[in-house]
């Protein structure tokens, strides 16, 4: 599949978020299951959500009621959400595939291929064929690695511990969080804003996680949460996790820190 699809390679580039291919079709096959997320039965979405927090960690429900959600039962998942991406030049409508989860035994037969093609097909019949697409990775295909696929940035789950310190946080309100660089979909309940004396800055979920920051060494410092840490995302040229653009040029960044909606 990764060969078929309009992925920028090293070496190859264009006008900064211009489309690769403007007229690429995507294949929808009839075993895949596509609904937005309010139309999904509350069996399924516990199904779901399980699912989500046993493979990626997630314990809050991260899709608004018009994101769609495919399947292929007992086989994978996949969520696609339609938004907007800030980026460090520009900005553009993107839709954002991740949550794509293939079970152990049915690996190797096309499983991914289906849930990613299916799904944006759908998308582009919603907000038409020259969508965009962002897709994260939990692990980067070897696939990839032999296109010489480049990521848009890569990151790392981290554990962060708080150590004691004199430095005061506040919360602060949140006025503009569509201007913090990254994805941002319908769904952006629950979060919190917090700046030191210094006018460092970091942005928690739902599930006090740090979701953004504009110093990662100030957060160690960080003392308004009656824990001895949390998890952070953590970007890098070298993080675990990877987040491509699908049919659209782009200039990677791998020492900003996106938030990813």
């Amino acid at each position: 599949m990764w060969k078929s699809l309009p992925i920028q390679t090293e070496g190859v580039s264009g006008r900064e978020f211009s489309p690769i291919d403007r007229n690429f079709q995507y294949t929808r096959y009839p075993e895949v299951n596509v609904t937005e997320w309010k139309n999904v039965t509350r069996s399924l979405k516990q199904w779901f959500t399980q699912t989500w927090k046993d493979s990626f960690g997630t314990q809050r429900d991260p899709l608004h009621s018009s994101d769609l959600v495919g399947w292929i039962p007992n086989n994978g998942t996949i969520v696609a959400r339609y938004g907007h991406w800030i980026g460090t030049t520009k900005s553009k409508n993107v839709a954002y595939i991740n949550f794509l989860w293939v079970y152990p035994d049915a690996r190797n037969e096309g499983v991914a291929k289906k849930l990613i093609l299916s799904v944006a097909n759908e998308i582009c019949k919603i907000h038409g064929n020259d969508t965009t697409f962002m897709f994260e990775v939990d692990t980067v295909p070897e696939s990839l690695n032999q296109r010489r696929a480049i990521p848009m940035c890569r990151y790392d789950f981290v554990w962060i511990p708080f150590c004691p310190s004199s430095v005061m946080w506040k919360r602060v309100s949140i006025k503009n969080i569509g201007a913090v660089p990254g994805f941002h979909g319908k769904l952006n309940k629950g979060f919190q804003l917090y700046q030191n004396d210094f006018g460092d800055k970091l942005l928690l979920d739902s599930n006090d996680d740090i979701v953004w920051y504009t110093s990662f060494l100030s957060i160690f410092t960080f003392n308004r949460l009656n824990k001895i840490g949390t998890y952070c995302r953590f970007f890098s040229p070298y993080g675990r996790c990877a987040i491509y653009a699908e049919n659209m040029y782009f200039t990677p960044t791998f020492s900003t820190h996106y938030i990813l909606g």
